[in-house]
């Protein structure tokens, strides 16, 4: 590769040629897994005089240039690991490999009854390390709701601070969503999983989207040879809920591939509660909700890694998930006005079906023996979804009874393409320069259709129409990010700039509206860590995000949902902006942080009702100004030599502003939350953990949400490659999401309760030919943060 050819995808950054001797190494753990952050210190073999000192990387590598010395003394420690100590002779360039055990404290303590602390902060991430365990969690879903930070919500959304996420696997971002991320999730055994990775404020390397940070979760190393895994479950709530799978991978020095199906089958019960008032004119509305989905999921997966030599290797994925759910729902209204009394018994079915395709390809090259690397990568989704609905409603009106029907239909296309370019520099033994750019483009269209007889004309007060809506966003990107440690201190700092244009076109019936947009933004990030001893370390970092809306949320059709409910989008929504400030100090076992969170223009469900008829409209909308201010607290111990328990507290203050006309409506709320987790090993093969959480009531955008609690159980048998374990979801059947909104002359109170208490029962078999460590996976991070708002 050319020189030329070089600088000119890395936007003419003029590379540095090093001459002088290096030293460079790599420091793994006993499982073979790279340790970060380990302090790696040269001493003058004559006087053991400093000569420099730097720390490890993720992958645990090092490097030392400018080396005169021709022996020198390598001293390498890690928290919870025996100290290395050696004598080495300068050789120059060869690669040497460090192993670190386990501190014989922690063996006797701790490994012995299979488990180890887990929570740490390295790095601007607090790590949630699985390693010695053999998992305490029915799946990684399951597993996710005891990682300090994170909340599950009624719809196992994945919340951080009470702000969505997203979710990589292994670095990279596959683009789940929804039912496929939970499927996916479900999917994983919780010993499957190395650690878990909790990114409060991202560097500037990554997507400025997700206001909330990030999750990564990091899955253990499969080994040379071939590896399977066959698992299936069963499931009861107040339905069934079946599963199986079958993963298997193969992998010598040179190729890595690995393949999965996972289908499930689930059906499930929730009940809504609807309690509004119109302050106008007392009107009061009571609705009953129940409905019973029943979904199918189909997810396969195919990658493929291929070494070409030792400096060049090229991955490929293939993924496709195709899923239907069919919905049985029958809501009762009564309806009490000064005159008029009405009853609604509505029954509704539905079929919604995803076939989603993702793929990608990455090419990885090694342009010397310092470390610099360039990246290449393409990643495209198409997408189809169909969604139909059939409502039959019967009405009872002061006594007289009538009938009416209506259908509808709505079909979503998704097109997104992907194309990316990273470049990795060391400038020095102690400094790292990282820079790239990006550029994507989203086309998404849907079509609305409706149906309905002349009786449903008396009960639409607004206007639904057919409609067809295009949306098409040009995202392009490019950023720099700058790593550098002096002895104790480690600094990082970025910047990202993204230029979007976006085009929306509504075509109905003889009218179409066209909307237009572009803004460029800048999103700075910086991290500084002082690690006071081997013990504490200080950490002070501060990123600007965004979250861009979802593509259906710019829809602007209407959208009937019954006679006093309808939804619509909203097209000149824009993206919400937040700046996140956080103090982390961590004296182990505890890590605390401190944290504030600015948001200009969140993005929040708000409600319009229009008090002649007592109708409703639910669109998204960006609230002025929002705040949270909060202390997260998460600590390990080990009780009595052998339960470990994890704990967590967090207590935030969090306000938010609205205008909408003339009403100016300002929100705040305290709360704090608690978790506990105990996992005792009963035996050798046995294993039982419990785990609570309570939470105050809080705030969640305009609505207040009243306090919650519940408790899980958890048992576990593993013996020769099967595992058989047996998880009690809230046992107290205690889980909701109970909340009300109260602006204007609206009072409003939902109650939703679904199926949360459930058992299950899994069985999984590991087998296999098992040698030397290969993932044997599409190993490079895919940064697409718009196939997350599909």
């Amino acid at each position: 590769m050319s020189l030329h050819f070089r600088f000119i995808i890395v936007f003419l950054f003029f590379s540095q040629v090093l001459n002088a001797q290096t030293f460079n190494g790599i420091i793994l753990d006993e499982s073979e897994e790279g340790i970060e952050w380990a302090t790696v210190t040269l001493l003058s073999a004559s006087d053991s005089t400093l000569l420099d000192a730097t720390n490890s990387d993720e992958s645990g590598s090092f490097t030392f240039t400018n080396i005169e010395e021709e022996k020198f003394i390598i001293n390498i420690s890690f928290m919870g690991y025996e100290t290395i100590e050696e004598l080495l002779e300068n050789k120059g360039n060869d690669l040497v490999t460090f192993k670190m055990k386990v501190s014989e404290n922690i063996l006797n303590e701790v490994l012995v009854e299979g488990t180890r602390p887990r929570t740490y902060y390295r790095n601007g991430k607090l790590v949630y390390d699985l390693n010695g365990t053999n998992g305490f969690a029915d799946s990684g879903i399951e597993l996710l709701e005891n990682v300090p930070l994170v909340k599950l919500d009624k719809d196992d959304n994945i919340l951080l601070r009470g702000n969505l996420v997203k979710v990589l696997i292994d670095g990279k971002d596959l683009n789940l969503k929804g039912e496929e991320l939970k499927s996916y999730l479900k999917s994983l055994k919780s010993d499957q999983i190395s650690k878990v990775e909790v990114i409060t404020n991202p560097s500037s390397k990554w997507e400025a989207e997700g206001s909330g940070g990030m999750v990564n979760i990091v899955l253990k190393e499969r080994k040379k040879g071939f590896h399977n895994n066959v698992m299936t479950y069963a499931g009861y709530g107040k339905y069934a809920k079946i599963g199986a799978g079958i993963s298997t991978t193969y992998s010598n020095a040179r190729v890595g591939l690995s393949a999965s199906f996972y289908p499930s089958w689930n059906k499930s019960e929730n009940v809504l509660t609807i309690d509004r008032e119109n302050l106008s004119d007392g009107t009061l509305l009571t609705q009953k909700n129940v409905w019973t989905p029943v979904s199918k999921y189909f997810p396969a997966s195919f990658s493929l890694n291929y070494n070409i030599d030792d400096n060049n290797s090229i991955s490929t994925f293939f993924k496709n998930g195709i899923s239907h759910s069919s919905e049985t729902n029958e809501t009762i209204s009564d309806m009490n006005r000064a005159e008029i009394s009405n009853e609604f018994d509505l029954f509704q079915e539905s079929d919604d079906t995803w076939n989603r395709k993702t793929y990608g390809i990455n090419y990885d090259s090694k342009l010397d023996t310092l470390g610099e690397i360039i990246s290449l990568e393409y990643l495209g989704i198409n997408a189809l979804n169909d969604v139909s609905h059939s409502q039959s409603t019967e009405v009872i009106e002061n006594g007289i009874q009538k009938h009416f029907n209506i259908i509808s239909a709505n079909k979503y296309k998704y097109n997104i393409n992907s194309l990316k370019i990273d470049y990795s520099q060391p400038l020095s033994e102690k400094t790292h320069f990282e820079t790239g750019i990006k550029y994507s483009k989203i086309n998404s269209k849907s079509k609305l259709s409706y149906d309905f007889d002349e009786n449903a004309k008396e009960y639409i007060f607004l206007e639904i129409i057919d409609n067809d809506f295009t949306y098409k966003e040009n995202i392009m990107a490019g950023y720099f990010d700058f790593n550098s440690n002096w002895n104790k201190i480690s600094f990082r700092a970025g910047l990202r700039t993204e230029y979007t244009l976006l085009n929306t076109l509504l075509e109905t019936e003889g009218n179409s509206e066209e909307y237009k947009t572009k803004y460029i933004d800048f999103f700075p990030s910086t991290n500084i860590s002082y690690q006071i001893n081997e013990k504490q370390t200080l950490s002070l970092s501060y990123n600007r995000r965004l979250n861009r809306p979802y593509y259906k949320n710019l829809n602007p059709a209407i959208e009937f949902l019954d006679q006093y409910s309808y939804s619509r989008g909203n097209p000149y929504l824009t993206p919400e902006y937040s700046n996140s400030f956080e103090l982390t100090y961590q004296r182990e076992p505890i890590v605390a942080s401190l944290y504030a969170n600015t948001g200009k223009g969140t993005i929040s469900d708000v409600v319009n009702q229009d008090d002649s008829n007592s109708v409703i409209i639910s669109l998204p909308d960006n609230l002025t100004k929002s705040k949270r201010v909060g202390l997260d607290i998460n600590t390990n111990l080990l009780l009595f030599k052998k339960i470990n328990c994890d704990m967590g507290v967090s207590a935030s203050y969090n306000t938010s502003k609205y205008f909408q006309g003339n009403l100016e409506l300002n929100q705040e709320a305290y709360d704090v939350n608690f978790s506990l987790n105990l996992t005792y090993p009963i035996s050798k093969h046995f294993k039982f953990n419990v785990s609570g959480v309570y939470g105050t009531p809080s705030q969640y955008g305009l609505y207040r949400m009243n306090q919650y609690y519940g408790i899980n159980s958890y048992i576990s048998f593993n013996k020769n490659n099967i595992t058989l374990s047996l998880k009690m979801s809230d046992i107290l059947n205690s889980r909701n999401w109970d909340s009300n909104i109260n602006y204007g002359n609206t009072n409003i109170h939902w109650l939703n309760k679904w199926e949360s208490r459930r058992v299950y029962l899994r069985l999984n078999y590991s087998f296999g030919n098992e040698k030397t460590k290969n993932k044997g996976k599409y190993k490079k991070s895919t940064y697409l943060e718009e196939g997350n708002r599909i």
